[in-house]
């Protein structure tokens, strides 16, 4: 494996990877933490013994569809959106090509389940003789803690997030006016490119925000 910071292609229409050093970190957060679930605890020591790569980015829709192309691997039936009273249904017709918001290819692509992330993966291994994998729950904290110990990577405070990730802010407000938000605006309403915010402090782009 290259070391621990270098970037690298395995092939045209693979993601750009970068190489994450081993370390330990705290994972969870403590019950003091706003905003905390219960499923965040207990905190405790995690130590990634081995560097590892990581996409620089969230895979981006253009990455996407070479994967669809090449493996004509069929759109599922339906994906979901945000409805009128500000819920999340099941919307017949809509999937990673037609979200239902405007997207362009250096975008995230979104409306993909588990299994569509899988055969993306193994299609990766299998065209470039090289192992890809999801990430584990504590090799992607690690990552998007970068080091910190707050709520997130950048600090404690949600009213920061603006500068540093797209989540819901005023923005969004407008559209979904009865959704908590932070009160900064990112200028993003739905997603937006995997590059429109600084990457953090281990070289990884989009690892809080833009989408779930």
């Amino acid at each position: 494996l290259e070391t621990a910071g270098s970037v690298f292609r395995d092939c045209g229409e693979c993601p750009e990877m970068i190489v994450i050093a081993p370390g330990s970190f705290t994972m969870g957060s403590p019950v003091t933490e706003a905003g905390r679930f219960e499923d965040e605890g207990p905190q405790h020591t995690v130590t990634l013994a081995r560097a590892f790569a990581v996409s620089t980015t969230p895979i981006t829709r253009a990455e996407y569809e070479a994967f669809v192309r090449a493996t004509r691997r069929r759109d599922p039936d339906g994906c979901a959106s945000m409805s009128a009273a500000g819920s999340w249904v099941t919307t017949s017709g809509l999937g990673w090509s037609n979200p239902g918001f405007e997207q362009t290819a250096e975008h995230p692509v979104v409306c993909v389940s588990w299994d569509d992330a899988s055969a993306y993966a193994r299609w990766l291994t299998d065209t470039t003789g090289r192992t890809y994998r999801l990430l584990s729950e504590a090799e992607y904290e690690y990552i998007a803690r970068a080091g910190s110990t707050t709520a997130f990577g950048w600090g404690a405070s949600d009213q920061d997030m603006c500068a540093h990730a797209n989540g819901f802010d005023a923005s969004a407000r407008r559209q979904y006016p009865d959704w908590p938000a932070a009160s900064c605006e990112d200028g993003h309403v739905h997603t937006a490119p995997v590059r429109a915010f600084p990457a953090n402090t281990m070289g990884v782009y989009g690892t809080i925000g833009n989408v779930f």
